[in-house]
């Protein structure tokens, strides 16, 4: 989350959507009650997983080791906490003044930035008396099944999705077309064997994040990283199916968004379900996922915007964050989902009218909570058990991408 709270005075106009101009998003409506909150977001800025070839930089620049949250990022997350402090505990009265674990439901994945970045959040919202005892993060081992933060490492149906996407027709024509540079950075990183379709992306990601951090790169990577970038972003759009056409039996764009957005989907239209209709109410307003960009893509992804981050084609901003908010507007007895999405401290956009198949309940609210469960049921995995014991087509296998040596 590029957070920077205290830098809000101008807002920039972007491709196909504009951002909500109070910096704190959407205003509250006379006689509309808050009832329900759900927050999505990415861990804050972090190094990269690793060095590659030719790096400027070694393991002691960056100040908490490779993989880990930069002081940047720990301070984004601390950004985060106060914006959400100022949003849902003064302005609408959703969340209790002081922390209550009885109210938060929190769960991150098993990676330290994403439980760090939980912990400096409620830090944030709380104060820094917050500690990881209080908080008492769900965190699913990383030999578990998790379809909300990793599916594909756990779950047998999801790891055969994200195994076979690497060996449909339009990857396998990418992937020759680019296989010469997919080499190069496949020997640079140190990769080795590409295994998911998550892996693709994940090639490029150090040379992508030190770039986007504004740091010097060698030549080679900085005279072609407009090329670096276009494959790192194609690679993102085919994690979601994006210009991949249903073959072998199966529909690749619906499958492998509801393998990323699935499991986060179910909790929050169970929650709203529970919320709306049930006459004994859950108690917990807030519920909380610390995950990663994979996450908030997908649920991005299951809302048919046009491009892979809402409006745009690149990957999310670190420490972005979506909150999925069920008001209800007492006088009339109508119900209605709002999707904020904060990309950063300047730019944070009101889905809830834009997501197809939503019908807005009047100019400015959001999806009536019917339209927004009944489009949402696709994606739903009910059984995570029985979700995983699916079996997909036997696929066939691609050509296998020619080491090049690479040479700077």
């Amino acid at each position: 989350m590029a957070l920077q709270l205290g830098y809000l005075a101008v807002l920039t106009v972007v491709a196909s959507g504009l951002p909500v101009k109070d910096p704190l998003g959407p205003t509250q409506p006379k006689g509309h009650k808050l009832e329900y909150l759900a927050a999505l977001w990415r861990h804050g800025e972090r190094a990269p997983a690793g060095t590659f070839a030719h790096d400027l930089y070694n393991a002691s620049d960056w100040e908490n080791g490779y993989g880990e949250l930069t002081s940047y990022g720990i301070e984004q997350q601390r950004r985060l906490g106060k914006w959400i402090y100022n949003r849902y505990v003064k302005e609408f009265g959703h969340l209790p003044d002081e922390f209550d674990p009885k109210s938060t439901r929190i769960q991150s994945t098993w990676y330290n930035r994403t439980r760090e970045s939980a912990l400096y959040n409620f830090k944030g919202l709380y104060g820094e008396r917050i500690d990881y005892d209080q908080l008492n993060i769900l965190t699913i081992p990383k030999n578990e099944t998790d379809v909300i933060g990793l599916p594909y490492d756990g779950c047998g149906y999801a790891h055969e999705l994200a195994v076979g996407a690497l060996k449909t027709n339009e990857v396998v024509r990418f992937m020759r077309k680019h296989k010469e540079w997919i080499s190069r950075l496949l020997k640079a990183t140190n990769y080795g064997n590409l295994t998911y379709i998550v892996d693709l992306y994940c090639v490029e990601d150090p040379i992508y994040l030190e770039e986007r951090k504004g740091l010097k790169l060698a030549p080679e990577y900085k005279k072609n990283f407009n090329n670096i970038f276009d494959i790192y972003v194609e690679e993102i759009k085919f994690m979601y199916g994006i210009d991949v056409k249903p073959q072998n039996g199966i529909n690749w764009r619906y499958e492998l968004v509801k393998m990323q957005a699935g499991g986060l989907l179910t909790r929050v239209a169970n929650d709203m379900s529970a919320k709306a209709f049930c006459k004994v109410k859950p108690d917990q307003p807030y519920c909380k996922e610390d995950n990663h960009d994979t996450n908030v893509l997908g649920v991005l992804n299951s809302f048919d915007f046009p491009k892979v981050d809402y409006n745009r084609n690149d990957n999310v901003e670190l420490g972005s964050s979506l909150f999925f908010e069920l008001w209800n507007d007492e006088e009339k007895d109508r119900k209605y989902v709002k999707i904020i999405y904060r990309r950063s401290p300047e730019e944070i956009y009101d889905l809830s009218e834009q997501i197809r198949g939503c019908k807005s309940i009047g100019k400015g609210l959001g999806c009536s909570l019917d339209d927004f469960l009944r489009r949402t049921d696709k994606y739903l995995i009910p059984s995570s058990e029985k979700y995983c014991a699916q079996k997909l087509p036997q696929l066939g296998t691609f050509e296998t991408i020619p080491q090049v040596h690479f040479k700077l």
